[in-house]
């Protein structure tokens, strides 16, 4: 018996929804350099002006998997658990990455890294819990 993981279409899915990562980074610059942007002369695009921080965009994304694809273990197993862990971790986690993107790729990959565990922490528990509540 084939795992999902196992299945390119599954590996494709996860990683077209790990994209959350990079958005959220997104949307923390715009809260934190936005307005400023508009107070130029010449307005920007709202995006951040060095090669840099485009790199950590990019290595924020696959970095993300792992955290995704934590969130749909956990969603198969109880959809209230994944809900509160989202709720909890995918803020954390966007804030990790935005900090960690100061230390360059290196510690967007370690900041999503840690932020994950957790997840797959709650979501051994609850497999286990289920488990042994079928003996």
């Amino acid at each position: 018996m084939k795992l999902a993981s196992e299945h390119p279409r599954a590996i494709l899915k996860t990683f077209l929804y790990s994209i959350w990562v990079p958005i959220s980074v997104v949307v923390l610059y715009l809260i934190r350099f936005g307005l400023m942007s508009f107070q130029s002369e010449a307005p920007t695009l709202l995006l951040p002006r060095d090669a840099s921080s485009y790199l950590t965009l990019l290595v924020s994304w696959p970095c993300g998997m792992l955290l995704t694809y934590a969130f749909q273990k956990l969603f198969l197993q109880s959809r209230k658990a994944a809900f509160f862990s989202v709720v909890i971790f995918a803020p954390l986690c966007a804030l990790a990455a935005t900090i960690g993107g100061l230390l360059g790729p290196a510690g967007v990959a370690l900041s999503t890294l840690i932020v994950s565990l957790p997840v797959w922490l709650i979501y051994f528990i609850v497999k286990g819990i289920s488990q042994w509540s079928q003996r």
